[in-house]
């Protein structure tokens, strides 16, 4: 049976793993076995169920290549005689990379992210994938990537050529979707959404949105689905209008949730998916709010995966008003032309890519070259790592010697305050044994006799 292998970080909730599932139904429908290499997680039942096999594999985002781990991905790729690889995250590439080359085995890279300046983060975080990045992308037999940005984003800082990236947008299986229907009225809303940092921003519009359309409507309810680290932030961000509010916390049901709302606001494959069950959807952005997606800018969304890119921003109170003026029949309208469009462009049965007679390609990766070239990255990493453990070591012995000379001056200090406050606990006591003195009747006494001898 030919054998694809899919790499994917973890079997969570999130968009890309549900374009991953998308993905791996239609490969099992071609008669292909789907071989998963992923950590646990709430999805695994779902894939486990349309017939893929799930290896527990952790890959590890570090700063060098893991042999012992390359090795066991090795053996899966044997095991399961598998004819090509499908890689959909860059944390994988350090490990499916090598282990591909080694094997023989075509791969495909996929570049699902549609934000600008990834690779930066990459770059700067981790030394070897300043190395790594060019290679795995041209050894790649096919490079998909999911927007025109991001496409142009690879061929210019990488220098691939154009034919060797092809764009397949963000799609949906639409035989796998409830029949949705449109709404009547826009009581329900939703945000789905993984709630992590770099989400805040857009999860925070969502709110706005909701609280200002809760301010003309006093029906409007809003759900949240998902969960992550900032998910007390979020919930004080509505602690004023907690009682409209409902977190479902982690689902796998979010098709089914958002049957039942008549508004998605969120950004890329949520956007999608409420088109998919004919919702209306609000980009509420990574930074500015993008607003309503029209049948007039359905397609510019599409291509930047429904994230609003450089498409105009909205203020609230326009969006407010727009869902104010919506009659049913124009609501209609929205909903059942985005709908075609998706269907007639953004499905899934027909945007996937498969290495045709993957068995019979033969690669014209030099082996030899590229383990010379992974050799020469990790010694330059071990290089980098040693001169900053240096620096980090000597300004350990620098920071001790200041802080001892910080210690000895406090101690200094301190002795010197002590003795300044003795001599002035001293000087006080002499000061008050002269005025008891002074005081006196002796003293006085003293003074008068004093007198009449100076007189005499």
């Amino acid at each position: 049976m030919n054998t694809i292998m899919i790499c994917l970080n973890q079997l969570g909730i999130g968009g890309l793993e549900t374009a991953v599932f998308n993905y791996t139904i239609q490969f099992l429908k071609r008669g292909y076995r789907v071989v998963i290499l992923a950590k646990d997680g709430i999805y695994k039942d779902k894939f486990i169920k349309e017939g893929a096999i799930i290896e527990n594999f952790d890959f590890e985002l570090k700063d060098k290549f893991d042999l012992e781990k390359i090795s066991e991905m090795v053996e899966l790729i044997k095991k399961y005689d598998v004819e090509q690889v499908h890689v959909h995250q860059f944390d994988c590439i350090c490990y499916a990379y090598p282990a591909c080359v080694y094997s023989k085995v075509p791969y495909v890279a996929y570049v699902h992210t549609g934000i600008l300046g990834v690779y930066d983060f990459y770059d700067k975080c981790f030394i070897s994938y300043r190395y790594l990045f060019k290679l795995y992308f041209e050894s790649a037999e096919k490079i998909i990537a999911i927007t025109s940005q991001s496409k142009e984003e690879v061929i210019e800082r990488y220098k691939i050529k154009q034919d060797k990236i092809k764009i397949i947008n963000n799609s949906i299986d639409f035989n796998k979707l409830l029949a949705g229907h449109a709404p009547i009225k826009i009581n329900n809303l939703v945000i789905v959404s993984r709630l992590a940092e770099e989400k805040m921003t857009s999860i925070i519009n969502g709110i706005n949105i909701f609280r200002a359309y809760l301010e003309k409507n006093s029906e409007a309810r809003l759900i949240v689905v998902g969960d992550g680290l900032c998910r007390s932030k979020v919930e004080e961000c509505v602690s004023d209008i907690n009682e409209y509010v409902t977190f479902l916390g982690q689902r796998n049901d979010v098709i089914s949730i958002i049957n039942d709302c008549d508004v998605v606001i969120g950004l890329d494959r949520c956007i999608l998916e409420a088109i998919a069950m004919k919702k209306i959807a609000i980009i509420s952005g990574y930074e500015e709010i993008k607003g309503i997606v029209t049948p007039e800018n359905v397609k510019i969304l599409a291509d930047l995966n429904f994230s609003g890119g450089n498409v105009e921003t909205k203020s609230v109170e326009s969006i407010i008003n727009e869902l104010l003026n919506l009659s049913v029949d124009t609501i209609k309208s929205i909903v059942e032309e985005n709908y075609k469009y998706a269907y007639d462009n953004l499905n899934v049965g027909r945007n996937i890519y498969i290495i045709k007679n993957a068995k019979n390609i033969k690669t014209e990766i030099d082996t030899v070259h590229v383990f010379d070239a992974i050799v020469k990255i990790q010694n330059i990493v071990y290089e980098k790592t040693k001169y900053t453990d240096k620096v980090y070591n000597d300004c350990k012995e620098n920071q001790k010697w200041f802080e001892s000379i910080i210690q000895n001056k406090e101690k200094e200090n301190q002795e010197l305050r002590e003795a300044k406050e003795k001599s002035d606990y001293e000087n006080e006591q002499l000061r008050k044994q002269i005025e008891d003195i002074y005081n006196s009747k002796r003293w006085k006494i003293a003074s008068k006799f004093s007198r009449i001898f100076h007189i005499v």
